[in-house]
């Protein structure tokens, strides 16, 4: 789970970047990474992007050519310096278009359950306002994003995306190449359910996908990922028990119930 942390205002940080910055080691095991999936092409999926904050590696979507939205734990005790967005990679920190941030947003009420819940960060969202904007092209391109209260049904297919691990190994290494994986959605109260958790902790905030027999999901590695369902942005990937373990769906920020923060904060 992301360390502690309850912010009490909007976390905008702005900084200049420096032109002779060089990417750091970063540490990515706090992260959710893809398990069951096979290679996909940045050309079908062009809104998803990478993001290195110094020390940690997430995933990200782009929701204009001058925005980023990703998780909220992953920009926990970021530096706006550190912090760069590659687009239209299909390959782990190769090819594509390297860009810096500009400002770093989390949710104003983002915050943390206690420890012996299992539970994982309400409000799990953040966004990245870019230094450069970003030329379009075939493997650089926006997500549409689901409105306002549009709720997604159970059963619904839905696709996560990223490139890390495919192992819940802690020594697995990652891929290379871009993943993907079908999820089915998981019903609210089954999902409370099956992790023993109240509304208090699992939240209208969040979005329970996977499947029963597990063997397919988000894990380390890939936290701030797009979950999408028929070509619109249903979820960020933000916090799961272990990596597509039987009866322990993954579980999303659930990007219908926190639209009107993007807008409030980028005017999409």
């Amino acid at each position: 789970m992301a360390r502690s942390l309850i912010l009490a205002a909007l976390v905008c940080i702005s900084l200049a970047f420096p032109q002779d910055f060089q990417f750091e080691e970063y540490d990515s095991s706090d992260s959710l990474r893809i398990v069951g999936g096979s290679n996909a092409s940045i050309n079908d999926y062009p809104f998803a992007v990478q993001i290195y904050t110094g020390y940690r590696f997430c995933g990200g979507s782009i929701l204009s050519n001058a925005w980023v939205l990703t998780a909220g734990h992953c920009l926990l005790d970021a530096n706006v310096i550190n912090v760069t967005i590659l687009a239209g990679a299909q390959r782990q920190g190769l090819d594509g278009v390297l860009v810096e941030a500009e400002e770093l947003y989390i949710h104003p009420q983002y915050s943390e359950p206690p420890n012996d819940t299992e539970a994982g960060p309400d409000y799990d969202i953040g966004l990245i306002k870019l230094l450069q904007n970003l030329t379009f092209s075939d493997t650089i391109r926006s997500v549409q994003l689901i409105d306002d209260n549009q709720q997604v049904a159970a059963g619904t297919n839905a696709t996560v995306l990223g490139w890390g691990s495919q192992s819940e190994d802690v020594n697995a290494s990652y891929t290379d190449e871009l993943q993907a994986v079908s999820v089915p959605v998981v019903a609210q109260d089954r999902c409370r359910s099956i992790l023993n958790l109240t509304e208090e902790y699992l939240t209208d905030r969040m979005l329970c996908a996977g499947y029963d027999e597990g063997g397919r999901d988000a894990c380390s590695g890939d936290s701030g990922g797009p979950l999408v369902a028929n070509n619109t942005l249903i979820g960020i990937v933000s916090w799961g028990r272990g990596c597509a373990r039987e009866q322990s769906p993954g579980v999303y920020a659930n990007v219908t119930n926190l639209r009107q923060y993007i807008r409030d904060v980028t005017s999409l």
